[in-house]
């Protein structure tokens, strides 16, 4: 897309009176762009859903729930939500309500049910060890917990409602069913909230190693999802100067629908897929463990027309049998959580000639991408994250916060209504990472002629495995606690399917020993499995720079060429 025509369409969408018209605002005392035709709070997307209430808005192993239907058992177990937090002298409005299930209906009806009724959902890391969960408890003060079976064994003696019954609820659990009592009749009524209250806590991986708690508010996360129906739009307007009105109209008259096979704790999951359907009327089809053949059989049995998963996930899918596959639904195939590979991209294209594909780049702290890129853009410009989108300000430093030349390299600062208020409970790691209301991402980036912008490393030690989000430092954190372990270090390397792989070098203490599998044995029972490193590398003694530091670059440089001579 030219520069002159995406600037048309740009201007065209956010004109005054236009589904995504722009104005400035004050949001927590600074002046910031709102969508100011979109809906403010997640209560006014609930009362939109009447539009729609006879469609099915979730697909999960062979069984279909209508909008009606799940708004109906949201109102009934918000209301019990709101009796169990009275009985423990807790007001409902700004508490907080932990949510720590797999990928289930159950997890979406009590998301609707915590915002509805003036509360915050928190996002636990349902793949976390237990003490990763309760850690994640404890830093919020999570007053209740919503959980399914597993969770439930290990949140410990906190206010449970749980999935299963019987003897499978832990002592004093409430079982989920029975919350949802007389939801037949119930009527989803969502509380009158500000738009700055509080709505969702959600973890991310950072420096310091643990996950922190980003404290999003109503208007953030619906700036996040207008955001990407921005996204969606712009590609839209784009096809049909490709195919024609006609053709865009007869797609539009299809239910949207899209394949849920990231975590809904991520704001891929959350917003990008879960959110985003809601808001727009859609169907989401559940695929509860990662499986490629499974996959296909749903894309072809629903109709799937939306997938996005990580690299991982697209390399299986690809590698995948589909031979005499109705695959035709599929009209957008997304990339989240790393950059897209040049021959990940041309097989892609070759598999799925009619879907379009996009990728863009974003964080949990500012609720989803704040610039995406799609169809030909992509094709045109493979190292780009895309474009600016417009209700998002971005800017390009240098080490002392001053913008560089246009083109240069320096770390992407954001400002925006879709930016977090800050870390829970953490004030200085929200001290750190504001700077005269600019978020400082951490991630280095240059800013092409064109507006496209190009993220080409990190700032922060985290590795991106399979789509998630790993601390180095939390990992040497869980390896040093090994008697054996004298000092280590933790880095990525490149990974055909995973995009990054993650690998310790170790020291090991005088006169100890340990091999690589206790090691990750060692690192398994602390942290969640995808946060296991797939190589141990035993090495004496680290490589440090001059100022002493732990030299990772050096490290990864050194056990690529080992590696290569083994080869």
């Amino acid at each position: 897309m030219s520069d002159s025509s995406y600037d048309a369409i740009r201007a065209g969408l956010t004109a005054p009176g236009a589904p995504f018209e722009l104005r400035e605002q004050q949001v927590a005392g600074a002046p910031r762009l709102i969508f100011c035709n979109a809906p403010q709070t997640l209560g006014e997307v609930y009362r939109g859903a009447a539009l729609h209430e006879e469609r099915v808005l979730i697909a999960h192993e062979g069984a279909y729930l209508t909008y009606r239907d799940a708004l109906r058992k949201a109102a009934a177990l918000g209301a019990r939500i709101e009796r169990e937090l009275a009985a423990r002298g807790q007001p409902t409005r700004g508490a907080r309500v932990a949510i720590a299930m797999h990928n289930r209906p159950e997890w979406m009806i009590a998301f609707i049910a915590i915002t509805a009724i003036g509360a915050s959902a928190v996002l636990i890391n349902s793949r976390g060890t237990g003490a990763e969960i309760n850690a994640a408890l404890d830093e919020c003060g999570a007053r209740l917990v919503i959980a399914d079976e597993a969770r439930a064994r290990l949140v410990g003696a906190r206010p449970l409602i749980a999935t299963g019954e019987g003897a499978e609820l832990p002592a004093g659990a409430i079982a989920f069913d029975a919350a949802l009592a007389g939801w037949e009749t119930a009527t989803l009524q969502p509380v009158p909230v500000e738009p700055e209250d509080e709505a969702v806590v959600m973890f991310t991986s950072g420096t310091t190693g643990g996950a922190k708690g980003a404290l999003l508010s109503h208007r953030s996360v619906l700036t996040g999802l207008m955001n990407i129906q921005y996204a969606m739009a712009v590609v839209g307007m784009r096809l049909a100067a490709l195919y024609g009105q006609e053709a865009m109209a007869a797609a539009a008259a299809q239910q949207p629908s899209a394949l849920l096979c990231v975590p809904l704790f991520h704001s891929s999951g959350c917003y990008a897929i879960f959110l985003s359907n809601f808001l727009r009327g859609g169907k989401i089809v559940i695929l509860p463990k990662w499986n490629a053949a499974r996959a296909v059989d749903l894309i072809e049995r629903e109709r799937v027309q939306a997938f996005s998963g990580s690299p991982t996930m697209l390399w299986d899918l690809l590698r995948t049998d589909r031979s005499g596959r109705d695959l035709s639904a599929l009209v957008s195939v997304g990339i989240g959580g790393q950059a897209l590979q040049p021959q990940l991209m041309r097989e892609i294209i070759a598999a799925f000639p009619r879907a379009i594909l996009g990728a863009g780049y974003g964080m949990t702290e500012v609720n989803g991408s704040v610039c995406m890129i799609a169809g030909q853009d992509l094709l045109d410009n493979p190292t780009s994250s895309g474009r600016v989108i417009p209700s998002a300000e971005i800017r390009i430093v240098d080490d002392n916060g001053a913008d560089v030349a246009p083109g240069a390299l320096g770390e992407v600062w954001i400002r925006g209504a879709m930016v977090m208020q800050g870390y829970c409970n953490r004030p200085e790691a929200s001290a750190e990472v504001f700077r005269d209301g600019w978020l400082r991402t951490g991630d280095m980036a240059r800013l092409d002629d064109s507006g496209f912008l190009h993220v080409v490393d990190r700032k922060k030690d985290i590795v991106i495995s399979g789509g998630e989000n790993i601390s180095c430092t939390e990992v040497e954190s869980a390896l040093i606690e090994h008697a054996a372990v004298l000092e280590t270090a933790v880095f990525g390397i490149d990974d055909e399917r995973l995009g990054e792989r993650l690998v310790a070098a170790v020291v090991l203490a005088p006169d100890q020993d340990a091999d690589a599998d206790a090691l990750k044995q060692h690192v398994a029972e602390r942290l969640a499995i995808y946060k296991v490193p797939r190589e141990v590398w035993f090495c004496a003694p680290l490589r440090r720079n001059a100022l002493g530091k732990v030299n990772r670059a050096e490290l990864r440089r050194e056990f690529l060429e080992r590696s290569a001579r083994s080869d």
